[in-house]
């Protein structure tokens, strides 16, 4: 009975570490394929509740690492978010095209915000739901983005408004695990570290 115990306080308290994390990054990792944006601007504008940041998709890295030139690419993202911090909505679009993978259409990937989080100062990371764009095979279920602003000024506060310089930005666009598949192997290595405890 004494073990069962300890493996449901252990099962709580990853729950309830999951639902801190919330309040930082999600999570979202760097892995391929990945559509890399540089020269990302970055704003928020406090009286619209507007996150905006805007760049050029330079190149898309597929699973097998084989890196693609994106001609004429854009990055935009926007997201809602109020005065504290908390999300309603929001889309990505990134723009080019591919010619060596039938990639012409102009829309590369386009998405609608699942979830978002920040390190507090210059990280973001965001999931999205793919909706549609030539690559969205390449990064179903789901999409993350991983922001990196560079310096904001005056520096993040969701009750004023503040932008980074314009040229520092930078944004990685990456294929993210369904998440069931996720919380299966999550489960299975907790199951395995209560039964090797025992």
């Amino acid at each position: 009975m004494k073990k069962s115990g300890s493996g449901a306080l252990m099962v709580v308290a990853v729950l309830l570490m999951a639902g801190q994390a919330s309040a930082g990054l999600i999570g979202v990792t760097r892995v391929d394929p990945d559509i890399s944006s540089v020269v990302v601007s970055v704003s928020y504008d406090e009286s619209d509740d507007l996150f905006a940041a805007s760049g050029t998709a330079v190149t898309l890295t597929t699973a097998d690492e084989t890196v693609y030139a994106i001609a004429d690419g854009t990055f935009d993202l926007q997201a809602t978010i109020d005065g504290s911090g908390v999300a309603s909505g929001g889309t990505l679009d990134i723009g080019g095209t591919i010619s060596a993978l039938g990639y012409t259409s102009g829309t590369l990937l386009t998405g609608s915000l699942v979830a978002y989080g920040t390190d507090g100062s210059q990280t973001f990371d965001f999931l999205w739901t793919p909706t549609g764009g030539a690559a969205v095979g390449l990064f179903n279920p789901q999409a993350g983005t991983i922001l990196n602003a560079g310096s904001l000024a005056p520096g993040l506060d969701w009750t004023q408004d503040f932008a980074n310089d314009g040229f520092s930005g930078t944004a990685d666009t990456v294929w993210v695990p369904e998440p069931a598949t996720v919380a299966l192997l999550g489960a299975g290595g907790l199951l395995f570290a209560v039964r090797r405890r025992r």
